[in-house]
């Protein structure tokens, strides 16, 4: 096939195809594969008589963690389980920074004034995102929702120099229960895990999250 779309025919001819057409077609393949995909997932799903001894937490592995010792490179994985994102998110809304608001006035003939419908001139309070001082504690913000996803999303105990228990996710059909968040972060960078580690983890971990509701969605 060259670029305009064209299929050789072994001949001196060739069959046109537009590009546009080309396109709708693997769409539409997309789109039956995904119908297939549900369609198997709703026909293999079990039903429950009983939710005694029944966990839907799910978990799963990473994604291949590097290593590297004396120049040889190895490879790890570690478990993870499934939580809630959104509530861990909800959680830690409150302590979200708040930019500074800035006194503005605004002239009924001003073209702020038009397009917002004033009729007179109107003092309003603007929220200055731009503010570094709020930019910073933003991002440090993120930085603190994306390490409690960390922490709640591995499934393993950790414990601080002193030997106490900050971190217990070790059972993988119940929610990770972080003791001391700073000191569990720190026993994991002693352990040697890197910035990169913890963005390859979180990502991971959203995944999985989202695998887990796009299940629960077709299983409903």
């Amino acid at each position: 096939m060259d670029k305009t779309g064209s299929i050789s025919t072994g001949s001196d001819t060739s069959v046109s195809i537009p590009e546009k057409d080309i396109s709708q077609n693997f769409d539409e393949m997309d789109k039956a594969q995904e119908k297939s995909r549900q369609t198997v997932n709703k026909e293999a799903a079990e039903i429950l008589e009983s939710l005694d001894d029944v966990s839907f937490f799910s978990w799963g592995q990473t994604d291949p963690l590097k290593v590297t010792k004396g120049g040889q490179e190895t490879y790890l994985r570690i478990k993870i389980k499934s939580l809630g994102i959104s509530e861990i998110i909800e959680e830690m809304a409150a302590n979200a920074p708040v930019p500074p608001a800035v006194m503005k006035t605004h002239k009924r003939d001003s073209e702020v004034a038009r397009r917002l419908g004033f009729r007179h001139d109107t003092i309003v309070w603007e929220r200055n995102e731009a503010d570094p001082t709020f930019q910073k504690a933003q991002r440090d913000h993120e930085m603190k929702v994306s390490n409690m996803i960390l922490l709640k999303g591995l499934a393993y105990d950790l414990k601080d120099e002193a030997g106490r228990v900050v971190l217990k996710g070790k059972n993988i059909h119940i929610p990770t229960e972080v003791i001391d968040a700073e000191a569990a972060l720190q026993a994991l960078k002693r352990l040697g895990f890197s910035s990169d580690h913890f963005t390859t983890i979180v990502n991971n971990i959203t995944r999985l999250t989202k695998t887990q509701e796009e299940r629960d969605d077709l299983e409903s």
